[in-house]
């Protein structure tokens, strides 16, 4: 009885409004989903290059400061070759000279 009352056109016209209402509702569920997902993978990726980004700082002030310490360092073995015993002579066969290179760098061989 129901079926008679309501015309087939009608009816096929619900249908098909139910069918992109539904697919309307679950295309804005997922895609919101997936933009969530996404946001969340976004984060979590940022935060992991921040923390790469603090390493990277880091690693490059401990860099700098090896290089402060081998300029310093250069520094002192310049003063301490100046400074040394017969240093006021031209080149290694000034007295102690020699013995200095050896002492700093090994006999050579």
């Amino acid at each position: 009885m129901f079926g008679k009352i309501i015309p087939l056109p009608y009816k096929l016209a619900a249908v098909a409004i139910a069918v992109v209402v539904i697919f309307g509702f679950g295309f804005l569920k997922g895609s919101t989903s997936e933009i969530r997902k996404q946001e969340k993978a976004r984060i979590a990726l940022q935060e992991e290059i921040f923390d790469l980004a603090d390493d990277l700082s880091v690693k490059n002030a401990e860099i700098l400061k090896l290089n402060q310490d081998k300029k310093d360092l250069i520094y002192d073995l310049e003063q301490e070759a100046i400074s040394a015993k017969g240093s006021s002579g031209p080149g290694i066969a000034t007295t102690g000279g020699l013995q200095r290179l050896e002492r700093r760098w090994g006999k050579s061989q």
